[in-house]
């Protein structure tokens, strides 16, 4: 596919003066609309910018998703959403991984999978798949996840229990938390759709030994001969 005639030129951009220039565009006293057009544009670019200026865009990309989670918003798309996208765009570039979660990234990404915009708890799943690259932020993503089961209707409850089971690194922190009994729990007494939904996150995380005991334990096994017992 060809390049936008943008695209073709950036090579011979003055990286810092776009920089300064991106700067002012999502600064506090800049519009909303502003501000998106700025990162959506920078999003674009990303391929071709020296990994310097994502590093420092990346941060103000940062600064402005703080500031964004504070607002009440209401402009399409969402504001936060384009920003958390594009700085999961810029992340998977350069080595700023890590600073970002430091920062205090992974709770803001689960403020958008808790939101009503679809959108949001696409991004969040895809840059949590980003931050997982690292044990530590994986960890920190299930233990995130696991406390907002208690807080959420049961087809949410199933889809975050989905995602806990798809992360490598959450799996010998399951077995510790309130997952595995909410797990059952909804084998137990959720809808059709639910325990559909579960009954995979039970294939994934039978697979280690010991979240099978934890299933064991929390009386998962006469619940899951009742299901089979359903499908005759």
């Amino acid at each position: 596919m060809d390049q936008p005639e943008t695209e073709q030129q950036n090579p011979s951009l003055d990286w810092e003066e776009s920089l300064n220039l991106f700067e002012e565009a999502v600064s506090p006293e800049s519009n909303i609309t502003l501000q998106i057009q700025a990162i959506v544009k920078l999003a674009h670019l990303s391929h071709h910018a020296p990994d310097n200026v994502l590093t420092r865009a990346a941060q103000l990309i940062w600064e402005l998703c703080r500031r964004l989670s504070t607002c009440s918003l209401k402009e399409m798309p969402p504001p936060n959403c384009v920003a958390g996208n594009a700085l999961g765009v810029i992340s998977a570039h350069v080595d700023c991984i890590r600073p970002l979660a430091q920062a205090g990234a992974i709770p803001l990404y689960i403020e958008l999978l808790r939101g009503a915009e679809p959108v949001g708890k696409e991004i969040a799943e895809d840059m949590f798949c980003v931050l997982a690259i690292a044990e530590v932020n994986a960890v920190s993503i299930a233990q995130n996840l696991a406390q907002i089961l208690t807080q959420n209707d049961d087809k949410a409850k199933a889809e975050i229990l989905g995602r806990l089971s798809r992360y490598k690194h959450s799996v010998p922190f399951i077995k510790n938390s309130s997952a595995i009994p909410v797990l059952v729990e909804l084998l137990r007494d959720g809808s059709d759709e639910v325990k559909e939904k579960e009954t995979g996150a039970v294939t994934e995380l039978s697979y280690n030994a010991g979240n099978r005991a934890a299933l064991a334990d929390a009386g998962g096994i006469p619940v899951l001969v009742g299901l089979l017992g359903d499908d005759r």
